[in-house]
């Protein structure tokens, strides 16, 4: 023992081949070349160093290592949003469809062929009442096609400014004698800003858009029941 450590003590060269060699920087064609440990020119053999060669990896503390250590494909992720931060804005959205809500009120109440006022407040109910399932829709739409809902002002700003856009369009007087067309116009202005806006996969604006509209057309049907069944008359 004691012979060793004066072996040791005695080779000059014993701490110097103990030396890490620093990791090799990639050179420009993204090769990498081995640091030189060659000697310097005219030095004796002895002081040429001989690098240590590190095999074992550093592995962190607490870190699980075997069968049971988390692969990388089974890390969890998390799901991607349903409304995507975006311009415009939720505040411009609400001022743009407070102004086509706006347009919409004056367009029925100045074509209403008889109670224009009831015909108004129709109107600003049924905005009012198709942003909120507009809103249910995204809802419904997220967990079909497990996206997370995550911003309700900006999506509820957005589904207010396109059904305002489409009653402002359907309450205008398109020169022709029935309302089909502005029907057809106003969903089609519909469509576009749901793409414009949202800019998801055409498979998730399909549902989103299925999905509102399944939500409109039972309102609507819960709406003329009540119609029909105060107008029926009774046995």
């Amino acid at each position: 023992m004691n012979e060793t450590n004066k072996n040791e003590a005695s080779d000059p060269t014993h701490e110097e081949r103990d030396e890490l060699v620093p990791l090799a920087e990639p050179g420009e064609h993204g090769h990498i070349r081995p640091p030189d440990v060659s000697p310097p020119p005219g030095a004796p053999p002895s002081e040429a160093r001989t690098p240590t060669v590190v095999k074992d990896r550093y592995v962190p503390h607490g870190t699980i290592l075997g069968p049971e250590a988390p692969q990388d494909g089974d890390a969890p992720t998390d799901p991607l949003p349903i409304i995507k931060p975006g311009i415009p804005g939720a505040n411009t959205l609400i001022i743009a469809g407070a102004m086509l809500t706006l347009a919409a009120a004056t367009f029925t109440g100045y074509h209403a062929p008889n109670h224009a006022v009831a015909r108004v407040l129709s109107t600003l109910y049924d905005i009012a009442v198709h942003s909120g399932t507009g809103v249910v829709a995204l809802l419904i739409a997220s967990i079909f096609t497990e996206r997370k809902f995550n911003d309700i002002k900006l999506g509820a700003a957005r589904m207010f400014f396109m059904v305002a856009l489409l009653h402002a369009i359907v309450s205008t007087s398109v020169p022709i004698p029935t309302k089909i067309d502005e029907w057809i116009l106003g969903l089609l202005a519909y469509v576009l800003m749901l793409w414009g806006l949202f800019r998801l996969p055409r498979h998730d604006l399909s549902v989103i858009g299925i999905t509102h509209a399944g939500l409109y057309l039972i309102v609507k049907l819960g709406a003329e029941l009540d119609v029909f069944a105060a107008a029926a008359p009774k046995g």
